[in-house]
């Protein structure tokens, strides 16, 4: 697998960076409204380092994430975002922050499937209970409407491997209700591959949405026809690579964060994506209820180039083997 930038290489590589100019008239710059954003965000980071529970039994990591959500999702002109995103002292916590705001949703989800696995009767109309359903609903549409904008929008035909769906596979579930498309599901956490399988038995979907116990870069991936990698999958480009080793028709999204919602999740590696030979078709829109877009690329002609050479160096070898009974050499060679 491709070596990973580090998340502070990516983050300097942010879109603001090449477009944004403080003092711009069409992007003015707001310096109180970027003050009370970092003051925002350095007292969300101490408060995360303090707490040990940060499951929603905790009042104060109910509180502190509401206000950090709220005021990053404002209205901010780019200059404003820059200015936060390129405050030292933001930057200095930035890697903890993420770490721990990765650490607070895992335990969202985990304390919200255990709260519907516990539920004597647990349906679709159950799950309306998540405080964010409807924000899962119009993320996915969202999502499912850029594909469809380029002409690739999922359906019944076709099979949608999400890579990290965690221990609550709302986008999966949502996939599926919203175009029929066959579902599969990989996550490296051994204990949140159960609480999902349970789920989706519970709902009667478990033959429409597997769930598969395996690390992004080692899981099977062949007949994909889209791939979808969280944003909080940290080797995104590795994942994508091993996807395209197996199903290199297969068009891949990966979640991200724009402006400043990148303070609240890692901003993907879009030029490095671009290295494996897949071409950008843009992202999915957000808006004030959503957070993350979905990055989207399509194979180019460079990605059939480097496919049809990795075949090229295979034969080689294999013709230069002396081993005649290899199921692999007899497979290439005939």
């Amino acid at each position: 697998m491709s070596a990973q930038p580090s998340r502070r290489a990516v983050i300097r590589s942010h879109p603001l960076h090449r477009s944004a100019k403080r003092g711009n008239e069409a992007n003015p710059l707001d310096k109180q409204q970027a003050d009370r954003i970092v003051n925002t965000i350095l007292t969300a980071a101490a408060t995360l380092e303090e707490q040990t529970d940060l499951s929603p039994d905790n009042p104060v990591i109910n509180e502190v994430l509401s206000k950090l959500v709220g005021t990053i999702t404002e209205p901010a002109s780019a200059a404003t975002a820059l200015a936060v995103l390129d405050n030292k002292q933001v930057k200095a916590v930035q890697e903890k922050l993420w770490n721990k705001l990765s650490a607070a949703e895992g335990a969202m989800e985990n304390w919200w499937s255990a709260k519907l696995l516990r539920e004597r009767r647990l349906d679709l109309d159950t799950l309306e209970q998540f405080w964010y359903r409807d924000n899962y609903k119009e993320l996915t549409a969202l999502e499912v409407k850029h594909w469809a904008d380029q002409g690739k929008r999922p359906d019944a035909d076709s099979h949608v491997v999400f890579v990290g769906s965690g221990p609550l596979p709302l986008t999966a579930i949502d996939l599926h209700l919203q175009t029929g498309a066959t579902v599969t599901c990989v996550d490296n956490d051994p204990v949140a591959v159960k609480q999902s399988q349970a789920l989706l038995r519970r709902l009667n979907l478990d033959r429409k949405i597997k769930v598969v116990h395996a690390s992004g870069e080692d899981a099977e991936f062949r007949d994909v026809t889209h791939a979808m990698v969280a944003a909080l999958v940290p080797n995104q480009k590795a994942v994508a690579e091993r996807i395209l080793d197996q199903s290199p028709n297969a068009m891949i999204g990966v979640r991200s964060a724009r402006g400043l919602r990148a303070v609240l999740y890692p901003p993907s590696d879009v030029q490095g994506l671009r290295e494996l030979g897949l071409t950008y078709t843009g992202g999915s829109p957000t808006n004030d209820r959503v957070i993350n877009t979905l990055l989207t690329f399509s194979p180019g002609p460079d990605l059939a180039l480097r496919q049809v050479q990795a075949a090229k160096s295979d034969h080689d070898k294999c013709q230069s083997c002396t081993n005649t009974e290899c199921p692999t050499r007899k497979m290439r060679l005939g």
